[in-house]
């Protein structure tokens, strides 16, 4: 993964993940957020025609918010990754290890952050290359369940996301438990329109619980 990227990861503290067929009400979530302050955020493989969407996305967020790191998640195959690498993403993200795809972003020399739930999959992905991985789905298992597999083994980096609410509590109450970043999907960002005012004033309130909270880049 690149330092840059890296880099941001660490500092956005937490990354919304949406996916939605309506591009106009995308790109509304996606100003909403960095209105708030977001600066990693991830559009999902979930919807038909959502490479086309995310091409779209992406030319709006490279004129209108350059510094924003936009993604695309539930990348399960090397075709896919290769599509959305191809339509301008930053990082891509996966809910499972995704060995074969995890190996070609080595090689190309794309970020990419493979799925993960146990121990033996947290490691193997950090052995085979992963600088950061996903527990997924983060909330079936809770802040104590990563702090277990953090404590024998610190030099992870772990995204926390799935099912995880959208309030300053929960996003510091995963970020205290050692995750590297907090990825909130429908409970902050539902399918359709929505009030930009809403969503940028709750990523505000989420990102303002990361300043009191030691700095996340490096574990010993």
């Amino acid at each position: 993964m690149s330092g840059a990227v890296l880099d941001t990861l660490a500092r956005a503290g937490i990354v919304p993940v949406h996916a939605d067929t309506d591009t106009t009400a995308v790109v509304e979530a996606v100003r909403a957020c960095y209105a708030g302050g977001v600066r990693a955020f991830e559009f999902a493989d979930r919807v038909p025609g959502a490479v086309d969407i995310f091409r779209d996305l992406h030319e709006v967020v490279r004129a209108e918010m350059p510094d924003l790191a936009l993604g695309a998640g539930t990348v399960t195959t090397v075709a896919s990754a290769m599509a959305f690498a191809a339509a301008g993403a930053t990082f891509l993200v996966s809910p499972v290890l995704a060995e074969e795809v995890l190996a070609w972003s080595i090689a190309s020399g794309t970020p990419f952050v493979p799925g993960v739930v146990t121990p033996t999959e947290a490691w193997r992905a950090h052995v085979d290359g992963a600088e950061v991985v996903k527990l997924f789905p983060a909330a079936t298992f809770g802040p104590g369940y990563l702090k277990s597999i953090l404590a024998p083994l610190p030099r992870l980096r772990v995204l926390a996301t799935g099912g995880i609410k959208a309030t300053p509590a929960a996003v510091e109450e995963w970020l205290a438990a050692g995750a590297f970043g907090v990825g909130l999907g429908s409970d902050l960002i539902p399918k359709g329109r929505l009030s930009s005012e809403r969503l940028a004033a709750l990523t505000s309130a989420c990102l303002a619980i990361t300043a009191s909270l030691p700095p996340r880049m490096q574990r010993p």
